[in-house]
Protein backbone atom coordinates (compact mmCIF):
# COMPACT_ATOMS: atom_id res chain seq x y z
CA UNK A 1 0.00 0.00 0.00
CA UNK A 2 1.47 3.22 -0.97
CA UNK A 3 2.23 5.71 2.21
CA UNK A 4 3.36 9.20 2.40
CA UNK A 5 4.97 8.55 5.80
CA UNK A 6 8.33 10.33 5.74
CA UNK A 7 11.46 9.44 7.71
CA UNK A 8 10.88 12.71 10.24
CA UNK A 9 7.39 11.57 10.44
CA UNK A 10 8.54 8.15 12.07
CA UNK A 11 10.78 9.77 14.64
CA UNK A 12 8.14 12.16 15.82
CA UNK A 13 5.62 9.42 16.05
CA UNK A 14 8.28 7.21 18.40
CA UNK A 15 9.16 11.19 20.09
CA UNK A 16 5.12 10.84 21.17
CA UNK A 17 5.33 7.74 22.40
CA UNK A 18 7.93 8.89 24.91
CA UNK A 19 5.99 12.06 25.78
CA UNK A 20 7.62 14.41 28.04
CA UNK A 21 9.55 11.96 29.04
CA UNK A 22 12.01 12.26 26.06
CA UNK A 23 15.42 13.65 26.93
CA UNK A 24 16.94 15.67 24.85
CA UNK A 25 21.00 16.76 24.14
CA UNK A 26 21.52 12.81 23.62
CA UNK A 27 24.02 11.25 20.96
CA UNK A 28 20.88 10.91 18.64
CA UNK A 29 20.23 11.70 15.80
CA UNK A 30 19.95 11.38 11.43
CA UNK A 31 23.13 9.73 10.36
CA UNK A 32 22.79 9.50 6.91
CA UNK A 33 20.31 9.96 4.04
CA UNK A 34 17.05 12.35 3.37
CA UNK A 35 14.89 13.04 6.43
CA UNK A 36 11.83 13.86 4.38
CA UNK A 37 12.35 10.94 2.26
CA UNK A 38 9.43 8.42 2.26
CA UNK A 39 9.94 5.40 4.05
CA UNK A 40 8.99 1.73 2.09
CA UNK A 41 9.63 -0.34 5.30
CA UNK A 42 11.45 -0.05 8.48
CA UNK A 43 14.39 -1.81 10.31
CA UNK A 44 15.70 -1.67 13.92
CA UNK A 45 19.39 -4.02 14.39
CA UNK A 46 21.58 -2.78 17.32
CA UNK A 47 24.27 -1.59 15.11
CA UNK A 48 24.20 -1.06 11.19
CA UNK A 49 26.75 -3.25 10.05
CA UNK A 50 26.47 -3.64 6.05
CA UNK A 51 25.70 -7.47 6.23
CA UNK A 52 21.88 -5.85 8.31
CA UNK A 53 22.19 -2.66 6.01
CA UNK A 54 21.92 -5.22 2.88
CA UNK A 55 19.34 -7.41 4.63
CA UNK A 56 17.17 -4.56 5.20
CA UNK A 57 17.85 -3.31 1.26
CA UNK A 58 16.65 -7.00 0.29
CA UNK A 59 13.43 -6.19 2.21
CA UNK A 60 12.44 -3.08 0.70
CA UNK A 61 13.37 -1.26 4.11
CA UNK A 62 14.92 1.94 3.53
CA UNK A 63 14.91 3.43 6.88
CA UNK A 64 17.46 1.67 9.48
CA UNK A 65 17.24 2.45 13.52
CA UNK A 66 19.95 1.49 15.31
CA UNK A 67 21.76 2.36 18.73
CA UNK A 68 25.17 2.41 17.32
CA UNK A 69 25.96 4.89 14.15
CA UNK A 70 27.26 3.72 11.14
CA UNK A 71 30.46 4.68 10.83
CA UNK A 72 32.07 3.42 13.79
CA UNK A 73 32.38 6.99 15.82
CA UNK A 74 30.59 9.25 18.01
CA UNK A 75 29.31 11.69 15.26
CA UNK A 76 28.24 14.67 17.91
CA UNK A 77 29.27 15.97 20.87
CA UNK A 78 27.63 13.68 22.84
CA UNK A 79 29.87 10.55 23.89
CA UNK A 80 27.86 7.26 25.27
CA UNK A 81 30.88 5.15 25.70
CA UNK A 82 34.62 5.60 26.79
CA UNK A 83 36.63 6.82 23.28
CA UNK A 84 40.33 6.20 23.58
CA UNK A 85 39.97 8.07 20.36
CA UNK A 86 37.96 8.90 17.39
CA UNK A 87 39.27 9.18 14.03
CA UNK A 88 38.96 12.63 12.24
CA UNK A 89 36.29 12.71 9.63
CA UNK A 90 39.66 13.15 6.95
CA UNK A 91 40.80 9.97 8.09
CA UNK A 92 37.40 7.96 7.85
CA UNK A 93 36.91 9.35 4.49
CA UNK A 94 39.82 7.90 3.23
CA UNK A 95 39.43 4.50 4.18
CA UNK A 96 37.63 2.18 1.73
CA UNK A 97 35.29 0.45 4.01
CA UNK A 98 34.14 3.80 4.66
CA UNK A 99 33.63 4.60 0.83
CA UNK A 100 32.24 1.09 0.36
CA UNK A 101 29.56 1.51 3.00
CA UNK A 102 28.29 5.13 2.57
CA UNK A 103 28.17 4.15 -1.27
CA UNK A 104 26.19 1.23 -0.13
CA UNK A 105 23.61 3.55 1.77
CA UNK A 106 23.31 6.43 -0.79
CA UNK A 107 22.94 4.12 -3.83
CA UNK A 108 19.97 2.71 -1.68
CA UNK A 109 18.52 5.74 -0.75
CA UNK A 110 18.90 4.38 2.98
CA UNK A 111 18.06 6.73 5.54
CA UNK A 112 19.64 6.08 9.31
CA UNK A 113 18.60 7.40 12.60
CA UNK A 114 20.58 6.86 15.37
CA UNK A 115 17.88 5.65 19.00
CA UNK A 116 19.94 5.32 22.10
CA UNK A 117 19.43 7.22 24.94
CA UNK A 118 16.05 7.30 25.09
CA UNK A 119 15.69 3.49 23.74
CA UNK A 120 17.24 2.49 27.21
CA UNK A 121 15.43 5.03 28.85
CA UNK A 122 12.06 3.22 27.28
CA UNK A 123 9.37 2.17 30.67
CA UNK A 124 9.00 -1.10 29.11
CA UNK A 125 12.97 -1.53 28.91
CA UNK A 126 12.92 -3.75 25.78
CA UNK A 127 17.04 -4.12 25.73
CA UNK A 128 16.71 -6.05 29.50
CA UNK A 129 13.47 -7.72 29.38
CA UNK A 130 14.03 -9.42 25.45
CA UNK A 131 17.08 -10.23 26.59
CA UNK A 132 15.83 -11.98 30.24
CA UNK A 133 13.28 -13.45 28.34
CA UNK A 134 15.71 -15.55 25.45
CA UNK A 135 17.93 -16.73 28.55
CA UNK A 136 14.77 -17.72 30.42
CA UNK A 137 15.24 -15.19 33.39
CA UNK A 138 11.98 -12.80 33.38
CA UNK A 139 9.97 -15.47 34.99
CA UNK A 140 12.16 -15.32 38.24
CA UNK A 141 12.74 -11.89 37.98
CA UNK A 142 13.31 -9.89 42.00
CA UNK A 143 11.62 -7.05 40.66
CA UNK A 144 12.73 -4.97 43.70
CA UNK A 145 16.43 -5.57 43.13
CA UNK A 146 15.50 -4.50 39.35
CA UNK A 147 13.73 -1.59 40.89
CA UNK A 148 16.96 -0.36 42.50
CA UNK A 149 19.32 -0.90 39.23
CA UNK A 150 16.56 0.90 37.11
CA UNK A 151 19.13 3.68 36.88
CA UNK A 152 21.65 1.50 34.84
CA UNK A 153 18.69 -0.94 32.89
CA UNK A 154 19.87 -4.39 34.48
CA UNK A 155 17.63 -6.81 36.42
CA UNK A 156 18.14 -9.23 38.69
CA UNK A 157 16.70 -12.79 38.90
CA UNK A 158 16.58 -15.52 41.45
CA UNK A 159 17.34 -18.15 39.48
CA UNK A 160 17.01 -22.07 40.37
CA UNK A 161 20.09 -23.07 41.69
CA UNK A 162 22.49 -24.44 39.12
CA UNK A 163 25.97 -24.84 38.46
CA UNK A 164 28.26 -21.97 36.92
CA UNK A 165 28.93 -24.35 33.94
CA UNK A 166 25.33 -25.14 33.31
CA UNK A 167 24.97 -21.63 33.66
CA UNK A 168 27.00 -20.69 31.00
CA UNK A 169 26.03 -23.40 28.97
CA UNK A 170 22.06 -22.64 28.64
CA UNK A 171 23.06 -18.91 28.29
CA UNK A 172 25.63 -20.09 24.71
CA UNK A 173 22.54 -21.84 24.05
CA UNK A 174 20.07 -19.37 24.03
CA UNK A 175 21.59 -16.57 22.46
CA UNK A 176 23.62 -18.31 19.88
CA UNK A 177 26.78 -16.97 21.72
CA UNK A 178 29.03 -18.92 19.95
CA UNK A 179 32.31 -17.41 21.53
CA UNK A 180 30.84 -16.79 25.53
CA UNK A 181 33.37 -16.11 28.10
CA UNK A 182 33.71 -17.11 31.28
CA UNK A 183 35.11 -16.21 34.69
CA UNK A 184 34.40 -18.14 38.47
CA UNK A 185 34.87 -22.09 39.29
CA UNK A 186 32.65 -23.91 37.16
CA UNK A 187 31.63 -26.08 39.76
CA UNK A 188 30.09 -23.58 42.00
CA UNK A 189 26.63 -23.32 42.35
CA UNK A 190 24.91 -20.07 41.20
CA UNK A 191 21.13 -18.52 42.14
CA UNK A 192 20.96 -15.29 41.78
CA UNK A 193 21.99 -13.28 38.66
CA UNK A 194 22.64 -9.66 37.46
CA UNK A 195 21.77 -9.02 33.93
CA UNK A 196 22.77 -6.51 31.91
CA UNK A 197 22.87 -6.13 28.04
CA UNK A 198 25.38 -4.13 25.62
CA UNK A 199 28.55 -2.20 26.94
CA UNK A 200 29.62 -2.30 30.49
CA UNK A 201 31.62 -0.05 32.60
CA UNK A 202 32.91 -0.49 36.03
CA UNK A 203 30.33 1.89 37.59
CA UNK A 204 27.86 -0.58 36.24
CA UNK A 205 29.28 -3.72 37.74
CA UNK A 206 29.85 -1.91 41.45
CA UNK A 207 25.81 -1.47 41.02
CA UNK A 208 25.17 -4.92 40.43
CA UNK A 209 27.19 -6.70 42.58
CA UNK A 210 26.35 -3.80 45.46
CA UNK A 211 23.60 -6.76 46.42
CA UNK A 212 25.58 -9.49 48.15
CA UNK A 213 22.72 -12.20 46.88
CA UNK A 214 24.03 -11.45 43.96
CA UNK A 215 26.48 -14.11 42.89
CA UNK A 216 26.87 -14.27 38.89
CA UNK A 217 26.75 -11.28 36.21
CA UNK A 218 25.63 -12.24 33.00
CA UNK A 219 26.71 -9.12 30.40
CA UNK A 220 27.07 -8.08 27.03
CA UNK A 221 30.48 -6.38 26.48
CA UNK A 222 32.63 -5.52 30.01
CA UNK A 223 35.34 -2.77 29.88
CA UNK A 224 37.92 -5.67 29.95
CA UNK A 225 40.51 -3.51 31.84
CA UNK A 226 37.57 -2.19 34.44
CA UNK A 227 34.81 -3.88 34.42
CA UNK A 228 36.46 -7.44 33.86
CA UNK A 229 39.11 -6.97 36.15
CA UNK A 230 36.63 -5.38 39.05
CA UNK A 231 34.71 -8.77 38.25
CA UNK A 232 37.44 -11.28 38.68
CA UNK A 233 38.53 -9.54 42.39
CA UNK A 234 35.12 -9.31 43.29
CA UNK A 235 35.27 -13.16 42.91
CA UNK A 236 38.54 -14.09 44.05
CA UNK A 237 37.22 -11.65 47.48
CA UNK A 238 34.76 -14.38 48.07
CA UNK A 239 31.73 -11.87 47.33
CA UNK A 240 31.08 -13.08 43.88
CA UNK A 241 31.09 -16.73 42.02
CA UNK A 242 31.27 -16.14 38.40
CA UNK A 243 30.53 -13.64 35.25
CA UNK A 244 29.28 -14.51 31.87
CA UNK A 245 30.14 -12.66 29.25
CA UNK A 246 27.98 -13.19 26.39
CA UNK A 247 29.20 -10.41 23.51
CA UNK A 248 27.78 -7.35 22.58
CA UNK A 249 25.81 -8.72 19.33
CA UNK A 250 24.44 -11.47 21.61
CA UNK A 251 23.37 -9.30 24.00
CA UNK A 252 22.23 -6.86 21.83
CA UNK A 253 20.12 -8.54 18.93
CA UNK A 254 16.44 -9.43 21.49
CA UNK A 255 16.06 -6.33 22.59
CA UNK A 256 16.39 -4.62 18.85
CA UNK A 257 13.67 -7.22 17.77
CA UNK A 258 11.62 -6.55 20.43
CA UNK A 259 12.09 -2.72 19.84
CA UNK A 260 10.36 -3.69 16.30
CA UNK A 261 7.59 -4.93 18.19
CA UNK A 262 7.00 -2.02 20.06
CA UNK A 263 6.77 0.45 16.98
CA UNK A 264 4.57 -2.36 15.24
CA UNK A 265 2.24 -1.31 18.10
CA UNK A 266 1.47 2.32 16.79
CA UNK A 267 3.16 2.25 13.06
CA UNK A 268 0.98 0.43 10.79
CA UNK A 269 1.72 2.11 7.26
CA UNK A 270 4.86 0.40 6.55
CA UNK A 271 6.23 -2.82 7.61
CA UNK A 272 8.30 -2.57 10.97
CA UNK A 273 11.45 -5.63 10.95
CA UNK A 274 14.12 -6.35 13.48
CA UNK A 275 16.69 -7.32 12.31
CA UNK A 276 19.48 -9.64 14.30
CA UNK A 277 23.08 -8.96 13.52
CA UNK A 278 24.10 -12.10 14.93
CA UNK A 279 27.27 -13.08 16.80
CA UNK A 280 29.88 -12.35 14.43
CA UNK A 281 33.06 -14.33 16.49
CA UNK A 282 33.39 -17.93 16.31
CA UNK A 283 34.83 -20.22 19.02
CA UNK A 284 38.55 -21.92 18.14
CA UNK A 285 38.51 -25.07 21.11
CA UNK A 286 41.44 -25.90 22.80
CA UNK A 287 44.04 -28.29 21.95
CA UNK A 288 43.36 -29.78 25.20
CA UNK A 289 39.84 -30.50 25.12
Amino acid sequence: MATSLTANAVVEMIRSQVSRNWMGGTSEGFQCGDLNATVTGIATAWTPTIEALQKAISLNLNLMISMEPPFWRESGPVFTEVSMGTPSMKVLEASSVYQYKKKLIDDHGLILWRFNENYRALASNPRLNALARTLGYKAHENAAATQRLAAIGAGVYAIPEIPLADLAKKTRDSANAKALRVLGDPKEKVKSVALLPGYIENEDIMAMVRDRNVDVVVCGEPCEWEAFEYAEDWITAGWGKGMIMLGRAASEDPGAKELAAWMRSFITDVPVTGIAVGEPFSYVPSHKA
